[in-house]
């Protein structure tokens, strides 16, 4: 498992090894904040460019901040809502689909303000 500190370190070491990197793709939340993290503390902001993957709060302030340029989000009330609703058809003995298709959505500084975006990103609203 990746935490943010294994993907800030190992970020760190691939900017040093590598001083014209242009860019680094984060698979999942903790790389994507640990790269993000990286990328802050060595002051190169817009300078290496970041994609993610997952949303949380961190994630979309380091997008707002300009430290990451985009990240691609999973529509978790629709995973959530079909899983249970395929649940429910198999106990009831229905055919369910083998694969249930979910699109995901990329996230970046002209869209994440959107109403479709925020409803993405905070499905039961805002605290």
């Amino acid at each position: 498992m990746v935490t943010r500190k294994k993907a800030m370190d190992k970020t760190i070491d691939m900017i040093q090894a590598n001083p014209d990197l242009a860019g680094i793709y984060g698979t999942n939340e903790g790389s994507t904040l640990g790269v993000a993290n990286a990328i802050d503390s060595q002051n190169l902001k817009g300078k290496v460019k970041v994609i993610g993957f997952d949303s949380t709060e961190a994630i979309i302030n380091f997008l707002k901040n300009g430290v990451i340029q985009g990240f691609v989000v999973q529509d978790a009330y629709q995973i959530g809502y079909q899983g249970i609703k395929t649940l429910n058809a198999a106990l009831s003995g229905q055919a369910v689909e083998k694969e249930i298709d979910i699109p995901v959505k990329f996230v970046n500084a002209e869209n994440i303000n959107t109403p479709e975006i925020d409803k993405l990103l905070h499905p039961f609203g805002k605290k």
